[in-house]
């Protein structure tokens, strides 16, 4: 399959999920969950608890030096500079729902599990993100 097929293709499946959603597939069900779990602790929380911590109460450090810049520069840069990580992961879940989407015979098993296991470290990885900022906060 080209590359320009497979864009085709999803583009078309993106259409066809924003018009008509399928969350009463399970799988899709807790794939989303879980995508909205790790765009939520890793998007919104960690970025939001570690501005908070350091910029306005001054506690502790960022330990990401690809994040001390923008947030230095400020709350919009520092927003700004997560729009890639929104948009890889609004992409990931696409790819995901389209092949989940497809029959079984196609190896949509292998692919649902190494999706959960993957958003399940990733989600992991976020509350200990997270727990770990609040605690310098404390």
């Amino acid at each position: 399959m080209f590359p320009c097929e497979f864009v085709s293709r999803i583009t078309q499946s993106v259409g066809r999920h924003i018009e008509r959603p399928d969350i009463t597939n399970g799988r899709i069900r807790r794939v989303t969950v879980l995508y909205c779990a790790v765009g939520l602790l890793h998007g919104v929380l960690d970025p939001g608890i570690s501005y908070v911590g350091v910029e306005v109460f001054e506690q502790g450090w960022e330990a990401n030096p690809m994040m001390r810049v923008p947030m230095q520069d400020g709350l919009v840069t520092f927003t700004l500079v997560h729009i890639p990580l929104y948009l890889a992961l609004l992409g990931s879940y696409l790819v995901t729902v389209e092949l989940l989407d497809r029959e079984p015979q196609n190896g949509t098993t292998a692919v649902y599990r190494l999706t959960l296991v993957g958003l399940l470290l990733l989600t992991g990885w976020g509350v200990w993100l997270n727990v770990r900022n609040l605690l310098v906060l404390y």
